[in-house]
């Protein structure tokens, strides 16, 4: 080759390689251009960035470092990691706008902005766990920062960020007007979301309440951490729950993650039962609940970043194992697990590319990033199936174990009929025995009733008239010799004023009389003599009604007056008659042959219990008839009053021992049944006629002989 070639080649490769560098440089040092328009600009790829792993070096010491790293993905995604991680971006402004930079992962524990102007670097904001939601520039569940950068002007960016989850960052540059649009937009497909697992949990929780199957009580508790994992993942816990409490949200995420586990395999081990079907694999959900207890242990004692790598990769083993699990009860015929098995592979779908999209294996956007939202939201609802198909499935074994019950009664049935006929056969007999026992204890009993209160009566009325007659009769014998007394005494003074009349002594006297109201004495002491004879009279007429009343001297049937038997006994309830306007029509007609001791006592009670209805506040004007007369061979007594009467039931156990219809202490129930006793023993009748509203009206027929 010839000097001159070997020239022009050593000229073409020091072109090449200087067209190779400065295209090199080009790319490293590109710049990011915002012109005039209706789109958000995403610095992804050309964006420059640089792992600090010791997670100590300043702004000062990172301007200087030379190992920064151009990005080639449209989203920057670091994993989980310990590291303070740098982005580089060069931004030149060709609009009118005022510029904002969005970080749309809100899961971020520290996130600064620098800007480099004449190599002199400015912090702009800062945003970290410790700080309070509503410290920040923009009240946002996103992270908002302002770039004062103006039209035509170009600025040089650092952003540095820190997380103990998995760190993406997704960053987007635009102005306000088009920032929060696309926000209410995305606002509003998670508040679908939402309101989709709050219908869920709040049906589920009213079917627990109504059916108390705690299988619904779990998935109730899995709804609830699945709906407020992704409510942290998405910052919504910070933006409205805990504000204040950024340190809380930012471990919401790890407690919920794990919750959420927890709930599942302890919901699907309720629901798939595979401590009955499959025993040895029922012991493996125990393993995955002790994983997901680890992950929380390493969040308590501080070692975020190893809690969130054990809560994915037992999330993503765990799930598989769920599947498995499942396929084998659909294939081994489990009620309702085919259901369980579509929710759950759909939602394993979801767990599958948030987990391929955590390892970077897929890149972030709207589907990867909402693809957990979308699974679980489906999984809710198909696992709601699934329970509701349990609930059939109850319904379906009750009625077949009733229809089983009810055969089984049907033939007991038989068995029992036939035994019923025999013993019924057997009660019968007895039964009539029983009855007939039963009727003669009645008698007896209201014979013993009538003997015993009759005899009492009789000793109770005659000591009464006894004493009242002794009293009576020395009254009446003081009250003779009072009135004699007292003629005797007004002759002495009649005689002595006819001799002393004309004496001054006797002025004096008459004096005296004035002052005493002597001629009023005159007249007052013989009315009251009058008065007490009378009063003594009343209490002997008295004292002769309890012993014509009682008349317990009388143990045979004799001829007797029924009329003044009657008259007696009104007398012994004149006290119950005041407000009673009582009439009587008493036909003359011979003794009857009777007991009328007995029949006082038969229209005693006929009458006190008239006069009982007649009470009642609803009657304003009472009235009573008593009423005799004589009919061929027959007396007859008509009791009437205007009461409020008595319907078919109650005349039909009138003469039933022990039956009334009185208050409980007020009445025995024996008062008529006895009465019927002594009619029948008079070979006599005794009917009721009676209306409700009307009154009644009870008939007492006797024969003369």
């Amino acid at each position: 080759m010839s000097q001159k070639s070997r020239v022009i080649k050593k000229i073409l490769v020091t072109v090449l390689i200087g067209f190779f560098f400065t295209g090199f440089a080009q790319k490293s040092a590109s710049q990011f251009e915002y012109k005039e328009s209706s789109n958000l600009l995403a610095i992804g790829k050309g964006a420059e960035y640089f792992n600090d792993e010791s997670a100590s070096l300043g702004i000062d010491e990172i301007l200087n470092s030379k190992e920064f790293k151009a990005s080639e993905t449209d989203v920057l995604n670091f994993k989980s990691s310990t590291s303070n991680y740098w982005i580089k971006f060069s931004l030149k402004n060709e609009s009118k706008l005022e510029l904002l930079l969005e970080l749309a992962y809100p899961i971020m524990d520290l996130a600064e902005l620098y800007v480099v102007q004449d190599g002199v670097p400015t912090l702009l904001s800062r945003i970290d766990e410790e700080q309070s939601f509503y410290e920040r520039d923009y009240l946002y569940r996103n992270l908002f920062f302002n770039l004062p950068i103006a039209q035509n002007e170009s600025k040089v960016f650092y952003l540095k960020i820190n997380s103990g989850e998995q760190i993406l960052v997704p960053l987007k540059i635009g102005s306000e007007e088009l920032f929060f649009p696309k926000n209410r937009k995305t606002d509003l497909i998670n508040g679908l979301y939402f309101g989709i697992m709050l219908v869920m949990f709040l049906y589920n929780l009213f079917v627990y309440f109504s059916v108390r199957d705690k299988v619904y009580l779990y998935y109730v508790v899995y709804i609830f951490c699945v709906a407020l994992t992704q409510a942290s993942l998405h910052g919504y816990v910070l933006m409205y729950i805990t504000p204040d409490f950024p340190w809380l949200s930012e471990r919401s995420v790890y407690f919920f993650g794990a919750t959420v586990g927890i709930s599942v395999f302890v919901f699907a081990k309720e629901f798939l039962r595979p401590d009955i079907h499959f025993p040895k694999l029922s012991k493996v959900f125990y393993v995955f609940i002790g994983m997901y207890l680890v992950a929380l242990g390493l969040m308590f004692f501080g070692n975020y970043s190893l809690s969130y790598q054990g809560i994915d990769i037992t999330a993503g083993t765990g799930s598989f194992f769920v599947l498995f699990v499942a396929a084998k009860s659909v294939l081994k015929k489990v009620h309702s697990a085919k259901f369980f098995l579509a929710g759950w592979t759909i939602f394993l779908g979801s767990v599958i590319v948030f987990v391929l999209r955590n390892a970077n294996v897929i890149e972030f956007s709207d589907f990867s990033n909402y693809a957990l939202q979308l699974g679980s939201a489906i999984e809710a609802l198909l696992l709601s199936f699934a329970l509701a198909d349990k609930i059939n499935i109850y319904k379906a074994e009750r009625l077949e174990a009733i229809e089983e019950k009810e055969q089984l009664l049907r033939e007991q049935n038989v068995v029992l009929e036939t035994q019923v006929n025999e013993r019924t056969l057997e009660l019968s007999e007895k039964n009539e025995e029983l009855n007939t026992t039963l009727a003669n204890l009645k008698s007896t009993q209201s014979q013993l009733v009538q003997s015993e209160k009759m005899a009492s009566l009789g000793q109770l009325t005659a000591g009464i008239a006894h004493e009242i007659n002794n009293s009576m009769n020395y009254a009446t014998q003081r009250v003779q010799i009072l009135k004699r007394d007292f003629v005797d005494l007004t002759q002495i003074l009649e005689k002595y004023e006819e001799v002393y009349s004309e004496t001054e002594a006797y002025k004096s006297i008459v004096e005296v009389m004035n002052d005493l109201d002597y001629d009023i004495l005159q007249e007052e002491i013989p009315e009251s003599i009058d008065d007490i004879e009378d009063g003594i009279n009343r209490a002997i007429d008295i004292a002769k009604g309890l012993k014509d009343f009682s008349r317990l001297d009388e143990v045979v049937f004799k001829k007797d007056s029924i009329n003044d038997g009657i008259t007696a006994t009104l007398k012994m309830l004149k006290s119950k008659l005041t407000d009673i306007d009582v009439s009587t029509s008493l036909s003359e007609f011979p003794d009857i042959v009777c007991n009328i001791g007995k029949l006082n006592q038969v229209f005693m009670n006929v009458i006190d219990n008239a006069v009982d209805a007649l009470n009642d506040v609803s009657i304003k004007e009472a009235k009573l008839e008593v009423n005799t007369n004589l009919n061929a061979d027959l007396v007859h007594i008509i009791i009437k009053d205007n009461g409020p009467g008595m319907p078919k039931e109650v005349i039909q156990k009138l003469f039933d021992p022990f039956f009334t219809t009185k208050e409980i202490g007020e009445g025995t129930g024996l008062g008529m049944s006895i009465s019927l006793g002594v009619i029948n023993e008079h070979k006599g009748t005794i009917n009721v006629n009676s209306e409700v509203g009307v009154g009644t009206e009870i008939i007492i027929s006797i024969p003369v002989k």
